[in-house]
């Protein structure tokens, strides 16, 4: 055994998984995996493709069989550094994922409840009351929680339009006083620019925004489960949540910039297989100086 090997930390990656179409854990998985960090997928759904190219697929509710994943980890005790949750299908499934959630975390880990609901000002067609209660739940037992503004707002009880660079301040504050220690809120657009605010009440308390010039106006699914992943693995080394934040902002626009000129269809989602080693320890640095050009602004 050679003692300079370190082994990898380990996260929990509570989420769907989409056979076609870049998206939850067919992307996670890589990226968690190229910034060193072992992932340990437990699926809560397994679809054909991701409903943004096809609104019928193919899929299959994992619910009831999260018992006995979990089971079976606790019995070949599995202890996640993180746990990471995203898309959960349903509000009895979210209640389960809180179970597991309290099951397996750590006086010392670190919980990331990524709670997709909605984007583009509207909840997704699937969400129900009883589904954004339970979210919201989910969100107060979180350590750090990073939703869009639309989920940002749903959870807050505000309008999404009303979430702007100004306003983000008091929905981080309203976020954290929930429960979690910190909390990201990204997509706010204003002009050319989008912008990712955050807040850690265990750093130095103060809300940040990292502005950025956009890289085009598609969108592409999957680029908010790459953003979480980038996020969780610069936390687990120790980066401060804006530092982490700043970093997984330029990352996912040199995605979008990279797969908009490929000429990629928006609904293949990233190129991320085309540019993992940004994520590696020993690249990171020279990546961030290298995408610093398209800084708007830090506050």
């Amino acid at each position: 055994m050679n003692p300079n090997i370190i082994p990898p930390r380990k996260a929990a990656a509570v989420h769907d998984m989409s056979g076609y179409g870049r998206c939850a854990l067919s992307v996670i998985m890589p990226v968690l995996s190229a910034a060193g960090i072992q992932c340990l997928p437990m699926p809560t759904a397994l679809f054909s493709a991701h409903t943004g190219v096809t609104r019928t697929p193919f899929f299959v509710d994992l619910t009831e069989l999260l018992a006995g994943f979990s089971g079976s980890w606790h019995e070949l005790g599995v202890e996640p550094d993180a746990i990471y949750t995203g898309f959960l299908g349903s509000a009895g499934q979210i209640d389960v994922v809180a179970e597991i959630i309290r099951r397996f975390r750590r006086p010392d880990g670190l919980v990331l409840v990524d709670p997709v609901m909605g984007d583009n000002g509207k909840l997704y067609s699937t969400i129900t009351k009883e589904h954004c209660a339970a979210m919201t739940d989910l969100v107060r037992i979180a350590d750090v929680v990073t939703p869009n503004v639309t989920e940002a707002a749903f959870i807050t009880g505000c309008r999404p339009e009303d979430c702007t660079s100004k306003s983000a301040p008091g929905l981080l504050e309203k976020l954290v006083s929930s429960g979690p220690a910190a909390a990201v809120i990204t997509g706010i657009y204003e002009g050319n620019e989008i912008i990712t605010a955050s807040l850690d009440t265990h750093g130095d308390g103060e809300p940040h925004l990292f502005r950025l010039n956009r890289a085009g106006s598609i969108g592409y699914p999957g680029t908010g489960d790459i953003f979480a992943s980038v996020l969780l693995a610069g936390l687990m080394d120790g980066k401060s949540l804006a530092d982490a934040a700043a970093f997984a902002s330029l990352y996912v626009r040199a995605l979008v910039e990279l797969t908009a000129a490929a000429g990629t269809p928006a609904y293949e989602g990233v190129l991320v297989e085309r540019l993992l080693y940004p994520l590696m320890p020993d690249r990171r640095d020279s990546f961030f100086r290298e995408q610093s050009k398209h800084i708007a602004g830090v506050i």
